[in-house]
Order: structure tokens, then C-alpha cells, then sequence
């Protein structure tokens, strides 16, 4: 199963919400990170997988 990767653009800033395993082994279910940073969105997408240590081919990931 692949892990999931939401970014949402709020006017408090970018919120991402992560489901599936982080880089330490650990599943975890709809969690979230704020103030997600970048330029453009994969600049957002880095930072955000990193909140988890997660990788990118292994994840689908959405932006609203």
C-alpha cells in the first residue's frame, strides 16, 4: 500500500497531511504537520515528506 501525502494551501499556510509508514517504520493515520515551506510545490513536497522521512515514488500525494 502506498502512503498518502495531502497539501493543503490554507490562508494560515500550507498544512500537509500524511498517511502510511514514516521512514522509521511507524504507520501512522492522517497526521498533520503546519507551515510547510517552499517555493513551488516540490519545494512543499520535500519538506513536507521529510516531517516523516518518507519517500516520494513510495507515496501518492494531492495539492489543494
Amino acid at each position: 500500500m502506498k502512503n498518502k501525502l495531502e497539501l493543503f494551501d490554507t490562508a494560515q499556510g500550507w498544512i500537509a497531511v500524511f498517511t502510511g509508514k514514516t521512514g522509521m517504520g511507524e504507520q501512522v493515520s492522517e497526521e498533520e504537520a503546519h507551515n510547510i515551506e517552499g517555493a513551488n510545490n516540490e519545494e512543499r513536497i520535500q519538506n513536507a515528506l521529510v516531517v516523516w522521512g518518507a519517500d516520494v515514488e513510495q507515496t501518492e500525494i494531492t495539492i489543494s
